[in-house]
């Protein structure tokens, strides 16, 4: 699975966790070493409010997709720029396709 991504940045790569936009702006600046990127061609999906604002504050469009299962599953993410109930959402597929 490692072999299908670029970049992969976990909890061991970064000083400060979310909301702290950290982990994507590492994650953004090492995809635009291998292929030139703007902020706002880019798109997280995040299943939590932290990760939701962690995107936000690195200036990247959100996707939000809420874990029903995680003990966060009341979490208001209204902030997030979509939100979908599901990765087999019509409406995600759609958005992705744009």
């Amino acid at each position: 699975m490692w072999k299908e991504f670029e970049i992969i940045i976990s909890a061991e790569d970064i000083q400060k966790s979310k909301p702290d936009p950290e982990v994507y702006e590492k994650a953004f600046n090492g995809l635009n070493e291998i292929e030139k990127l703007e902020k706002e061609d880019s798109l997280a999906i995040e299943d939590s409010l932290v990760g939701v604002e962690s995107a936000q504050n690195a200036g990247i469009k959100v996707i939000a997709i809420p874990n029903k299962n995680s003990f966060n599953k009341e979490e208001d993410l209204s902030i997030a720029d979509y939100i979908f109930e599901s990765f087999n959402s019509k409406e995600l597929k759609d958005t992705l396709l744009k």
